[in-house]
């Protein structure tokens, strides 16, 4: 749940800068495309944990990609994180 904090915490709090950047019109065509890649990956996801009867991401990734998988999964939450981290160093520096 933490990562899905700073994703939507870090995502509201860049909205106002990608209107004022882009434009409404642009910025809605924008949103529904990440909206859209969203459900798709959900979608993927529940069916890939009904397959494989798992329930955790790690042991997903270990069982269709091996070793490998896994790598790439913490590799990717590593980036991730550090990707919000910086994002809400750059807001909090801007906004003093």
């Amino acid at each position: 749940m933490n990562i899905v904090n700073t994703i939507v915490g870090g995502g509201i709090l860049e909205m106002p800068f990608i209107m004022m950047n882009f434009g409404v019109v642009l910025s809605l065509c924008i949103f529904v495309f990440v909206y859209s890649l969203t459900l798709l990956s959900l979608k993927l996801l529940l069916k890939a944990k009904q397959l494989l009867k798992l329930d955790d991401y790690y042991k997903m990734s270990l069982k269709t990609f091996h070793s490998a998988g896994g790598w790439v999964m913490k590799l990717s939450l590593l980036l991730n994180n550090l990707g919000m981290c910086v994002a809400y160093l750059i807001i909090f520096l801007n906004a003093m």
